[in-house]
């Protein structure tokens, strides 16, 4: 969290997200956080605070939703 300038709240839930080996980790914190470029800045709603996990995830999708903007892959570049 510390990478991030985000406004997080703690979860109280129960849920957790499964990982493809089928364990699941606890989610600690919700939040939202702005993501800024020297072209403009965007909006990352609805994170989810993993401490346990070792990698960052993005969903194109919901990123794509959020900001209005969209991405074209290509097999070794692509446009957003």
């Amino acid at each position: 969290m510390s990478n991030l300038n985000i406004q997080s709240n703690d979860f109280s839930g129960n849920e957790q997200i499964c990982i493809g080996d089928g364990s699941g980790l606890k989610i600690t914190h919700t939040g939202t956080a702005s993501l800024s470029t020297s072209f403009s800045s965007f909006v990352l709603n609805n994170i989810l605070v993993l401490p346990q996990s070792t990698k960052n995830l993005l969903s194109v999708q919901k990123f794509a939703q959020d900001n209005n903007v969209y991405f074209e892959f290509h097999n070794v570049f692509f446009f957003h």
